[in-house]
């Protein structure tokens, strides 16, 4: 309950999964929608157990990349995933798409509006989206971070 109430944004005590740490939560997100011979598209360059458990369980990873915002004057620059190359990525044999915000090893901090697009994106596709946002003490000013849940307008499935 004190999770929930601390994330806010219409997270429930039974939203809340506590884990041993973040390894064990990547494992069982995974684990949760990974299916023999689906593909997981992962930003590249990610954080290696990504892949490590995707292969594992018997996916396949597939790597986006991402670059600074074409149209964005922040300092330091916020960052978006390569549109084209992502959509190219996604197949009906999709499980998930992980953004990992701000990301390891990089330090890239997604903008809020490429966060919304990637949400749309898969819920366009009906495409589980995993966020990883273990690093969100690392981000600085003039930045903010911005978490996943906050974005997402849908109500939560019910128990």
């Amino acid at each position: 309950e004190a999770v929930a109430e601390y994330c806010g944004g219409g997270v429930r005590a039974e939203d809340v999964v506590m884990t041993s740490g973040a390894s064990q939560a990547v494992l069982l997100g995974l684990q949760s929608v990974v299916e023999e011979g689906g593909n997981v598209v992962m930003p590249g360059p990610g954080f290696p157990l990504y892949e490590t458990v995707v292969r594992h369980l018997g996916g396949v990873p597939r790597f986006y990349g991402f670059g600074p915002e074409a149209d964005s004057e922040a300092e330091p620059p916020l960052y978006e995933p390569d549109w084209a190359a992502l959509d190219r990525l996604i197949d009906g044999s999709t499980c998930a798409i992980i953004v990992n915000n701000p990301s390891n090893p990089t330090g890239a901090l997604f903008s809020t509006l490429a966060l919304l697009r990637l949400l749309r994106l898969s819920k366009s596709r009906n495409i589980v989206l995993l966020a990883d946002e273990v690093y969100t003490d690392c981000v600085f000013p003039p930045h903010l971070f911005t978490p996943m849940h906050l974005l997402n307008t849908s109500p939560s499935p019910s128990p």
